[in-house]
């Protein structure tokens, strides 16, 4: 690494001087207890990459008020940082910008929706070919044979009354499906807070949290409850998905995540709405309380 910046002291001055303890300052900006020490310590290749040097110690100057000289920001924004694979240090996330112009000129195509609707197509021509071939045995081989004609009245009630019957079954069936089932809805807060919070309705526990990643950009993402107990801390790659385990009188879990554009919170099967200024500010932790 180049020769390290002094931020570390310029930051643990700040911190001392407004009273704030590192374990104060890991309840108010969620990052580990050893990667505050690390900063401090100017050690940033303990951090878990390049992109984390910048997020942390951002988020860090942002809670004790200091404010980053352009010198300090183009060398925390240039260090690399150990951690990553030599495919992963080559890889460069895209900016803001990139994002916003790749998405004005992606081309959605919609070919899937027409292959969907052709099933329903095929079961509906079935259907129709079924009806019509029973009103031509009906009326018109009935009018041909005076046999079948006499007898046909009691066969047309026996028909009638199977069909009323087989109706009858079908309805109750999808008046049971109708039957409102219980769903998760996770709603933003419309509270002013220090940090993002969701409440959780409908989720039985034991249960799943997941954390889809897209292509876009690997994420580094921390998933604690209350008390600070790790559910899961480490880097997502792009393209993959996380799945965490919830266990039955979990009511609060926080989740802090790196790269927020390409991240996707599920609980259950219900997505959790992103933060409205997430392009802007991609490093956040977001609050959960299950109801």
């Amino acid at each position: 690494m180049d020769e390290p910046t002094h931020i570390g002291d310029r930051l643990k001055n700040a911190r001392i001087k407004q009273g704030h303890t590192l374990d104060d300052l890991q309840q108010l900006t969620k990052i580990q207890k050893r990667y505050l020490i690390a900063i401090e310590e100017n050690r940033l290749d303990d951090l878990p990459g390049d992109f984390f040097v910048n997020a942390f110690i951002r988020q860090y100057a942002d809670v004790v008020g200091v404010s980053l000289e352009g010198e300090e920001q183009r060398h925390i924004q240039h260090t690399p940082a150990e951690g990553y694979t030599h495919e992963s240090k080559e890889k460069v996330l895209p900016t803001r910008s990139e994002l916003k112009r790749s998405s004005r000129e992606t081309k959605f195509t919609y070919s899937n929706d027409s292959k969907s609707t052709l099933p329903t197509f095929l079961l509906v021509l079935m259907f129709l070919l079924i009806l019509g071939a029973i009103w031509y045995y009906i009326f018109y081989m009935g009018d041909n044979n005076p046999a079948i004609s006499e007898g046909n009245a009691p066969n047309q009630q026996m028909i009638q009354t199977q069909t009323e019957s087989s109706e009858g079954a079908e309805s109750s069936v999808e008046s049971e499906a109708e039957a409102p089932q219980p769903a998760t809805v996770v709603t933003a807060s419309t509270e002013q807070t220090q940090t993002p919070t969701y409440s959780v309705t409908g989720l039985e526990l034991p249960n799943t949290l997941s954390i889809e990643v897209d292509t876009t950009g690997n994420s580094w993402v921390l998933v604690t409850t209350e008390g600070d107990d790790p559910l899961f801390e480490g880097v997502i790659q792009g393209g993959s998905t996380q799945t965490i385990p919830l266990e039955e009188g979990m009511n609060k879990v926080f989740v802090r995540i790196g790269f927020l554009p390409s991240t996707t919170v599920k609980f259950g099967e219900a997505t959790v709405e992103m933060p409205a200024d997430y392009q802007t500010n991609q490093t956040q932790t977001l609050t959960f309380t299950i109801e």
